[in-house]
């Protein structure tokens, strides 16, 4: 459903990346050149790209503006990456869902390593490299995604204090 002004009246961050796509072609042409490239080079989350296999939002733009008929030049591109930037935060702006813990997390290491680290090399880190990274998250985290870690924490939680209650009984 639409409102009035044309705006969609569902404000999930789908919905409003959707609107954005149908209202401003030279984003929706940079989101299918995004959607394309991952097709060619699919790849597990916990895999950084190789360098070869990343396409930069330069890139992006540039195929963007050719396929919406634009000149392609150095400036050009130049404009249409601070114009895609500027939309993106528009649309988490407007949007009225917040991350959830899961896409926070993804958003963290994905800027900071290219991917998800699995369970075993996240446990393998440094705790000093361990607390900045979750110092960082928790400052980012809403009481919602406290509420949702908490929930996720909760079984490991329980059976440290069962572990702990039985090696406390044994002694």
């Amino acid at each position: 459903m639409t409102r009035p002004d044309g705006f969609p009246a569902d404000r999930s961050l789908a919905a409003v990346r959707r609107h954005y796509r149908q209202m401003v072609p030279l984003f929706d042409a940079y989101c299918a050149a995004v959607e394309s490239h991952a097709e060619w080079f699919p790849r597990p989350i916990t895999e950084p790209a190789r360098p070869e296999n990343l396409l930069a939002r330069s890139e992006a733009c540039l195929i963007a503006l050719r396929n919406v008929g634009h000149p392609a030049d150095e400036l050009a591109v130049t404009l249409a990456e601070a114009y895609v930037e500027r939309l993106e935060d528009e649309i988490r702006s407007l949007a009225d869902e917040e991350p959830s813990l899961d896409d926070l997390v993804t958003r963290y290491f994905f800027a900071f390593a290219g991917c998800v680290p699995t369970p075993e090399s996240w446990l393998s880190e440094v705790e000093e490299e361990k607390d900045a990274a979750v110092a960082e998250l928790v400052e980012q985290m809403t009481d919602e995604q406290h509420a949702e870690a908490l929930k996720a924490a909760m079984p490991l939680v329980l059976e440290r204090i069962i572990a702990r209650d039985k090696a406390e009984g044994a002694q």
